[in-house]
């Protein structure tokens, strides 16, 4: 519900084959699940759903009950032509599904096609796998940890070591994966890695020496470092290039850094400046954080800039 809204109120419901948009359904192999989706206005009588749960279901059940025979017709027109071959096609998705053709040879519906021209340099990059080897040459992708046999089975190499770690992670082979980071050697990727799963602040420290502009990175390490020194995160930000500095995932964590410090009046100079995140994690809004820290640290309340307000009814 949506009480802080001016006019009325509004409620919306998300439903699907899970309970919550948390949740998901794992979808076992060679199988296939269809159903329909309707999206629109209900309009039920306040005093019944607003009651109990099972009025409130049966009130709902009602209004919809002369809907549902329609969605079944229109569920079962679509099935007679779903696996039928496209005959325009207005857009096509990656190319993961054509390079999984290719390694297991499987045919599929006539009404899914995965044309191989649809592999573009992400999924090309795979192929020599399918020969027993991948070269190491430019930054690792994401790891195809289903193609794990292929990857124990193919030629050494530090790329091939670091996404042996990434699959053996996935499948729950902790110390195996730390085994093939170690082996994988000098490259920031596998340092990561090993930082993240041991704990040792140096690997970050030398993932970011060898690639100072990988900013997601940079921002991971300095967050790891406030947890351990302070001093440490400075020295990693001190050693940045100005436009890694100057970019806003950086900009908050010196904010971080400076709240850590207890520099209150330095970490709203920096929040006055503005900081435009392009990318915030659903439910996360650190800029309101920071900011209510910054003025409880300083004494003052200022409120939080609309710019830094994520909340839906600017409760902050």
């Amino acid at each position: 519900m949506s009480p802080g809204l001016d006019g009325p109120g509004y409620c919306e419901i998300q439903a699907g084959l899970a309970r919550t948009q948390m949740e998901h359904l794992k979808l076992p192999g060679a199988t296939s699940w269809s159903w329909l989706e309707a999206y629109g206005r209900l309009s039920v009588d306040p005093a019944v759903v607003h009651g109990d749960w099972e009025s409130a279901r049966r009130g709902a059940g009602a209004v919809l009950e002369p809907l549902v025979e329609d969605l079944a017709d229109r569920e079962r027109e679509w099935l007679a032509v779903a696996d039928s071959a496209p005959t325009e096609q207005l857009a096509v998705g990656s190319g993961w599904g054509a390079l999984e053709l290719r390694r297991t040879g499987w045919e599929v519906s006539a009404g899914t096609p995965f044309a191989e021209e649809t592999m573009g340099p992400r999924e090309l990059a795979w192929l020599p796998l399918l020969d027993g080897r991948l070269p190491g040459d430019g930054d690792p992708d994401g790891t195809l940890v289903g193609w794990t046999d292929l990857l124990e089975d193919a030629e050494d190499s530090w790329l091939v070591w670091y996404h042996r770690g990434v699959a053996r992670w996935h499948h729950g082979d902790e110390a195996g994966a730390v085994e093939a980071w170690k082996r994988s050697g000098e490259n920031p990727w596998a340092l990561r890695n090993l930082a993240l799963t041991t704990g040792e602040l140096a690997s970050y420290e030398r993932a970011v020496e060898l690639n100072p502009r990988l900013v997601p990175l940079v921002a991971e390490a300095v967050n790891a470092a406030l947890e351990v020194d302070p001093e440490r995160a400075r020295a990693i930000l001190d050693r940045l290039p100005a436009d890694v500095s100057s970019d806003p995932r950086i900009r908050l964590v010196q904010v971080r850094y400076l709240l850590a410090l207890g520099d209150a009046a330095a970490a709203e100079r920096l929040l006055d400046e503005g900081i435009e995140l392009a990318g915030v994690r659903e439910g996360a809004n650190p800029l309101a954080e920071y900011w209510q820290r910054t003025q409880e640290l300083l004494g003052t309340d200022r409120p939080v800039p609309a710019q830094y307000e994520f909340g839906m009814f600017g409760d902050r």
